[in-house]
């Protein structure tokens, strides 16, 4: 069953998506090793234990790991100790991943997840809904869900996103934890996928705060699994803010089980999920806690205690945290141009696709502040993002058409080159069927790159 934020890839990996997961059979095929599992375990990652974390990796790793494992203490970003940094030994070899939660998870007392479930029917939208009073009233939100769906109730939600540029992703996220809490499971059919799959991620979110991750292969490959790769990255980012809310906010408690999935495109799509859900419940607390993983001295931290496995994904969020703080466009620039080595393209992109939504009425303004960055290789990144920010569903894609296009008209053939790519890569996934596809298409003012676009349609 596949679910329907953004779709922008972290630099260094093929795909923008993630490969399909192919089903709970597929996913399992191999045994996370006992020795990967002790090294995770022995991690001093915090000052508390969660026993279904430890009951899960201990039917894998043995009891001894389990007894042994260290805890750490946390030290606050703005505390006057130095921050406390996280061993390099967290990842095996390729062939040596797997998922957690093999036949021994049946042991941990957590049912399998079951979605085979009815979709309960609705009372249809009546006309003249205020939307904005669904964004500012929860128990109105909650009526709403209740009586018309949550569906329903994502396309009310981004009926007024269109409207008055207020985001609806947070919201959405609130739909997500109703709809888990009134339908089970059968909220993973009925969510909807608009607003960046806002409601699918808050689903996922409640998934994990009722059921752990005992059997986190299982419910992720249940959840998840399905043809479309840009759907399974939205559904498997939305599993990194599960997990991340799951673990009261330690990032890398979290990055850590994001690890135990299959392949690395799974994984890199749940640290985007971990990193977001950082940097937005992590500092708003919605879901309980707030996180010790965001610094308003540092602007490179959380990123810079991290190992280095960790970094482009780290680095792919970071502006979104420097913006809220009141950092300037120049300034976020600044620092992208200090991060890590392999991580100065993941920073830029990170740049654009904050840009992009600050700027989501106006992409001529998104343009002029991506060329702030210092090279046509930065700008080129910025672009981008900023492009990939609103290419998450049909609805946006005229944002992201509009700014390629002003590449192509003042920016040169590299840049403009560059952002189209990006569109032209995902717009199949992007439209529900060919006619779509096509249609935007036709709104594509530049000849050869509509016929381009044609291109992937025919294919």
């Amino acid at each position: 069953m596949l679910l329907f934020v953004s779709a922008c890839s972290v630099p260094g990996n093929d795909s923008t998506t993630s490969a399909p997961l192919a089903g709970a059979d597929a996913a399992l095929e191999g045994q996370a090793s006992a020795e990967s599992l002790t090294a995770l375990l022995a991690e001093p990652l915090h000052t508390h234990r969660h026993p279904e974390i430890d009951a899960a990796l201990q039917a894998l790793a043995g009891a001894d790991a389990v007894d042994s494992a260290a805890s750490g203490t946390v030290a606050r970003a703005d505390a006057p100790a130095a921050p406390r940094t996280v061993p390099d030994a967290a990842a095996p070899p390729a062939d040596e991943r797997a998922s957690a939660g093999g036949e021994d998870a049946a042991d941990t007392g957590t049912a399998p997840l079951l979605l085979a479930v009815d979709v309960p029917a609705f009372a249809p939208v009546p006309a003249g809904v205020d939307g904005e009073v669904l964004m500012d009233d929860r128990a109105e939100l909650e009526r709403f869900v209740l009586s018309h769906g949550p569906a329903a109730t994502v396309v009310a939600l981004k009926e007024v996103e269109l409207a008055t540029g207020r985001d609806c992703h947070d919201t959405a996220h609130e739909v997500g934890h109703i709809a888990w809490e009134h339908f089970g499971a059968a909220a993973f059919a009925a969510v909807g996928h608009d607003c960046h799959a806002g409601a699918l991620h808050g689903t996922i979110e409640s998934m994990f705060a009722q059921r752990g991750t005992a059997r986190l292969a299982q419910d992720v490959s249940a959840v998840c699994a399905g043809p479309n790769p840009f759907l399974v990255h939205q559904c498997l980012h939305g599993v990194g803010h599960g997990l991340m809310a799951w673990t009261s906010y330690e990032l890398p408690e979290a990055l850590g089980l994001c690890d135990l999935l299959p392949t690395a495109q799974n994984r890199d799509s749940c640290y985007g999920g971990v990193y977001m859900e950082n940097g937005i419940g992590g500092v708003s607390g919605r879901m309980g806690h707030t996180t010790e993983y965001i610094s308003t001295t540092d602007p490179h931290f959380p990123c810079n205690v991290l190992a280095e496995q960790y970094w482009p994904g780290c680095y792919f969020w970071q502006s979104s945290n420097l913006f809220y703080f009141g950092w300037s466009t120049d300034a976020v620039m600044e620092v992208c141009g200090e991060a890590a080595w392999n991580s100065t393209q993941a920073c830029f992109m990170s740049t654009g696709r904050d840009l992009g939504s600050i700027h989501r009425a106006d992409p001529a303004v998104a343009a002029a502040d991506c060329r702030l960055a210092a090279t046509e290789e930065r700008i080129a990144w910025c672009f981008q993002g900023a492009a990939l920010s609103r290419f998450t569903e049909p609805a946006n894609a005229p944002f992201s058409a509009q700014l390629c296009t002003l590449a192509d008209r003042a920016d040169g053939e590299f840049v403009a080159d560059s952002c189209w790519e990006m569109l032209l890569r995902d717009a199949p996934h992007i439209f529900p069927d060919e006619a779509g596809l096509r249609e935007f298409c036709d709104t594509i003012e530049i000849a050869g790159r509509r016929q381009a676009c044609h291109g992937r349609a025919d294919a």
